[in-house]
């Protein structure tokens, strides 16, 4: 053995060892195990040697990337149409409001000209459950943005050792994605949660259904998204893994499979019952949101047909003659605001769902001449001579809180819930047909079927364990490449 050799033969055992070390009680499932590190961000010297090319996945990631422009886009008005959590103010204002659930980097990586948010990795990724949201959030509200991610992970670095691994059900849903409870009626942020939803009363977590290549995360078809790229990259409900081969005894082919979606019948009802209200109406007319709430107790949704949204539009649906169309549940919230009356197809429609020029939040509340909190019509009109103001329904997909299986909100739907009539209204349906396309109820014959008394069989189905996926570190790899043949 040559000097060179030897060299490289004490380098390979070195690397080894850590590789051993490091990996030291992860029970050989390097694909959840979690990474305990002495450094609270990433690092290229320290994360970059086994996980050589994240850092790019993660920038491109439409986490990242979403909406491109996040320093402007509050006052494109769309944003403010189907986020009713924000508020008009100042840049700081909307920062501290939105900017907080952005992992950084990309658009953020610089704010006005200077330094921006850098990516932080432990928003998805830490396992103490220490991260301080708090912290970074006030960091980022005193355009302190060098500072935010070393703010969350001050107290954590202090007592705990930082620990990295497969995002939790807490870093998505009650942290990041509690936003969606106001449209969409979901209870993930609930305590008791597995007693809303099905998957979540069997251990089902966010990742099993939302797979994750190259860090972007699978996702459904849903009406409000911006991005249609990555839609339907998520888990089916007939996946093989999951339901394959369920009918429910549905044998009429065209009928109800494919035509009518899962959630359609497994998402009986919704809960107005949350920590965070469900909004019903938002009204943006004095150039601040008027919101109203869904009432006390459980709403149905909307049922509506759905083939994907549209880019340039509004959240909405479509007919049962468009192609690919199924029947989807929705929350529907009502929502009013001012446009500048320049789009001719919004003026000739008012109520479409051409996004048109909605008015900026700031510029509607300095309308308001005499500082009444009413902005008029003549008040508007000073700045924008074609002003008009819009009411349109916007729909929100809902496709959590599942029922079945002895858990969720109330069983699933049966027959006579959509092809029954209502009591003690001779000839009422219990759905709107007319609404949905149909002239009657295409299930119904003559004389009436008792739906009520239709059974049909659910055979129990045990889901299997998710296959997990064994992945080589870079650093072996890496490895390879010093010696030209495998290290074993």
């Amino acid at each position: 053995m040559n000097k060179l050799q030897g060299q490289i033969a004490v380098i390979i055992i070195v690397l080894i060892a850590g590789i051993y070390l490091g990996n030291l009680g992860y029970g050989g499932d390097q694909a959840s195990a979690a990474h305990f590190l002495t450094e609270g961000h990433w690092d290229e010297g320290t994360c970059g040697g086994c996980h050589a090319g994240v850092y790019y996945e993660v920038m491109s990631s439409y986490h990242v990337q979403r909406e491109g422009d996040f320093e402007t886009s509050m006052y494109s008005g769309l944003s403010y149409l189907t986020r009713f959590e924000i508020n008009p103010g100042s840049e700081n204002n909307w920062a501290d409001i939105y900017m907080n659930y952005h992992p950084g980097a990309g658009p953020l990586e610089t704010i006005d000209g200077n330094d921006g948010i850098a990516l932080d990795c432990n928003i998805c990724h830490d396992q103490t459950g220490e991260y301080d949201w708090e912290a970074r959030g006030k960091a980022i509200s005193q355009s302190r943005f060098a500072e935010a991610n070393i703010d969350a992970m001050a107290s954590t670095l202090a007592n705990y050792p930082v620990s990295f691994g497969v995002s939790t059900d807490d870093s998505c849903a009650t942290t990041c994605h509690i936003t969606d409870v106001s449209k969409r009626a979901v209870a993930w942020a609930e305590d008791d949660y597995e007693n809303y939803d099905a998957h979540a009363n069997n251990s089902v977590s966010c990742v099993d259904c939302h797979i994750t290549e190259a860090h972007q995360i699978g996702r459904g078809d849903i009406s409000d998204s911006a991005d249609k790229s990555y839609d339907n990259t998520m888990k089916s409900c007939d996946d093989s893994s999951c339901h394959g081969g369920i009918t429910h005894d549905m044998v009429i082919d065209g009928a109800h499979i494919g035509i009518v979606s899962c959630e359609a019948c497994h998402i009986p009802v919704l809960t107005a019952d949350l920590n965070d209200p469900v909004v019903k109406s938002a009204n943006w007319k004095n150039g601040v949101v008027d919101l109203t709430y869904r009432k006390s107790g459980e709403f149905s949704s909307t049922l509506a047909w759905f083939n994907g949204s549209k880019e340039g539009e509004l959240p909405n649906v479509g007919g049962k003659n468009d192609t690919g169309a199924q029947l989807k549940p929705f929350n529907t919230i009502m929502v009013t605001w001012w446009d500048e009356g320049i789009d001719a197809n919004v003026v000739t429609g008012p109520d479409s769902y051409n996004v048109g020029n909605p008015i900026p939040l700031l510029d509607v509340k300095n309308a308001d001449a005499d500082n009444d909190g009413n902005v008029t019509l003549d008040e508007i009109r000073e700045s924008y001579p074609y002003a008009m103001l819009r009411t349109v329904d916007l729909y929100f997909s809902v496709s959590h809180n599942i029922a079945g299986g002895g858990s969720g909100l109330d069983e699933a739907l049966g027959c006579e819930d959509c092809h029954g009539y209502v009591k003690g209204k001779e000839n009422v349906t219990v759905l709107d047909w007319a609404s949905l396309g149909y002239e009657t109820d295409p299930g119904q014959t003559d004389p009436p079927t008792d739906f009520a008394a239709v059974n049909f069989t659910v055979v129990p189905y045990s889901r299997p364990r998710p296959i997990e996926i064994e992945q080589e570190p870079q650093l072996m790899n890496d490895l390879k490449d010093l010696t030209g043949r495998a290290v074993i």
